[in-house]
């Protein structure tokens, strides 16, 4: 894959996991943390 593919990968990766993580104020949260990998 070229690079761009990559990084707008890691962009979604990242815009999802504070979507999940922001609300709950916490990194505690394992449901959420089961569901990330999923979001790729």
């Amino acid at each position: 894959m070229k690079h761009g593919v990559w990084i707008k990968l890691g962009a979604n990766f990242l815009v999802f996991a504070i979507l999940l993580f922001w609300p709950t104020g916490t990194l505690a949260w394992p449901a959420a943390w089961g569901l990330v990998p999923w979001l790729w």
